[in-house]
């Protein structure tokens, strides 16, 4: 019996293109997606799903489970497909995705990255102590020319914990890059994620409207710091943005989809629903960066779908239509605004120039700067991955305003307690702090990658594309003030949201092509 040729493929071929959904009446229907595909489709969902509700996956548990989801995704898009009959318009072939996997600049850069980490986790120069009352660090030897790190506990902060989560991120990148053949693949994954953001902006201002004191209205939590299943109402916000962003992009696809199909009808209008409710969700964290920047990204989307709707106005036909939508809109945001406590959000502001609370603009400016000298007496390799919240107090104690809280009565006494930063709220400085320059170097590469995908051929002009681009310029501005990227569920979604968008723009270069 003859058998068919095995080929390394990596896309369905250019000369063949595989429209995303079926075309007019009598056209021939798309090959239908590869089983192994949709297997990853679906762990991969479940990952992006399970990241918010997983108490912002900051726990070893859900880490642990999230490391889990992107090896399995990993191992899934590795496997060679083989298609014929109804999986392909043309001759069955083999489809190997390891030859583009080596291709792909992040596997190595973070496969680098993956290997500094591990020597620093294998080449400890301090080791945590402690007894019944206090911890210590003490010095151990060893190979002073290689990167050093700390031997700390796991369920703290470690070496490995780093690794775990940082490999989360960096495996699923390579999965999705890898192992979707089809754009509509990626449409639904995107969907998935604005449809769970959605339920998660839904079950936060649930819980904000009833005055709820707990999580899901039964877990433990700190009052008014947490939003929906997120523990950091900061981490909550910026994961809104993320979504915020996202539901964007889809909008604005749907919408030039439609206009070059000159569809009567599209669901970018539920869509931007969706964006409206993020946005007020957005504002009910009472996060003061995650509002300015949501309400900064609000207007970029609604700025970028009215142009778009203004270049497609010869196809729209009747505009009352788009006017309605308009008013609809604009009416729905009304309503969620009219809801915010405005009087709580200005005293928040107003916290921002207070010399005596820890979260004023000048105690974080204090912590940068201490950050800063922690990084500058170990340069070169800094002082390991997850070793900022045990070696940091030896420069916090140099600086009184970031040492005490305000004193707080205890039995009736003034008690001024030592505070504890477990992170500089800065990504940048503290990744130097731990990485030093080396790592630095390395980090910057992946931003560099990025940087240079989308502004290759104006690919941020695509309407993924600049959902892409605007969520790395917010997510990079709230780093600077914050801890975000310390935030698995922003940390894998952000990674997601930049290689399934630019595997998107690629896939649609190539149909066109």
């Amino acid at each position: 019996m003859h058998r068919p040729h095995h080929h390394r493929f990596h896309e369905p071929s250019p000369v063949q293109p595989v429209p995303s959904f079926p075309g007019p009446v009598g056209a021939k229907l798309a090959p239908k997606i590869h089983p192994l595909e949709k297997a990853l489709l679906g762990v991969v969902a479940a990952h992006l799903v399970f990241l918010p509700w997983a108490l912002g996956t900051m726990h070893v548990w859900s880490q642990g489970i999230s490391f889990g989801l992107s090896v399995l995704s990993i191992l899934i898009a590795l496997q060679p497909r083989y298609y014929d009959g109804e999986y392909t318009e043309g001759k069955p072939f083999t489809l190997h995705t390891r030859p583009k996997l080596l291709r792909f600049p992040i596997f190595w850069i973070g496969l680098l990255l993956f290997v500094y980490i591990l020597i620093q986790a294998l080449n400890p120069a301090w080791e945590y102590a402690r007894n019944d009352k206090v911890w210590w660090l003490q010095g151990v030897s060893c190979i002073d020319w290689l990167p050093t790190g700390m031997r700390t506990p796991f369920d703290q902060a470690s070496p490995w914990r780093s690794l775990m989560i940082y490999s989360s991120a960096w495996l699923t990148a390579c999965a999705v890059w890898i192992g979707f053949t089809r754009r509509r693949c990626l449409h639904a994954l995107f969907v998935v994620l604005v449809v769970n953001g959605v339920l998660f902006a839904l079950v936060g201002l649930a819980q904000k409207l009833t005055g709820a004191d707990e999580m899901l209205w039964c877990i433990p939590a700190r009052s008014d710091y947490f939003f929906a299943t997120i523990i950091y109402k900061n981490h909550a916000a910026a994961y809104l943005n993320l979504i915020l962003m996202a539901a964007f992009g889809l909008a604005l696809w749907h919408s030039d989809r439609a206009a070059r199909q000159m569809s009567r009808s599209d669901p970018s209008f539920v869509i931007l629903l969706g964006a409206l409710l993020l946005f007020t969700a957005d504002l009910f964290t009472n996060s003061r960066m995650g509002m300015v920047l949501g309400a900064a990204g609000l207007l970029l989307g609604l700025a970028a779908y009215g142009i778009r709707t203004l270049q497609h106005r010869e196809m729209l036909g009747n505009p009352l239509p788009f006017l309605l939508t308009a008013a609809f809109l604009a009416a729905f945001l009304a309503i969620g605004l009219s809801r915010v406590d405005w009087s709580k959000i200005s005293e928040r502001y107003a916290a921002l120039w207070t010399d005596d609370k820890v979260t004023s603009i000048e105690s974080r400016n204090v912590a940068r700067q201490a950050t800063l000298e922690m990084f500058m007496d170990s340069p070169l390799t800094g002082w390991g991955a997850g070793s900022f919240r045990f070696y940091f107090p030896v420069y916090q104690q140099r600086y009184p305003k970031i040492m005490t809280g305000v004193p707080e009565l205890i039995q009736g006494k003034a008690v001024q307690r030592r505070l504890s930063w477990q992170y500089a709220h800065n990504d940048f400085v503290q990744g130097l702090a731990e990485l030093g320059m080396l790592g630095g170097l390395l980090v910057a590469g992946i931003c560099g990658f990025w940087i240079y995908s989308f502004s290759r051929i104006r690919r941020w002009v695509h309407p993924v594309g600049f959902s892409v681009v605007a969520v790395s310029a917010l997510t990079a501005v709230h780093c600077w003030v914050d801890f975000q990227l310390h935030c698995p569920a922003n940390l894998v979604t952000l990674g997601f949201i930049l290689t399934a968008g630019l595997s998107w723009i690629v896939l649609e270069e190539r149909i066109r092509a």
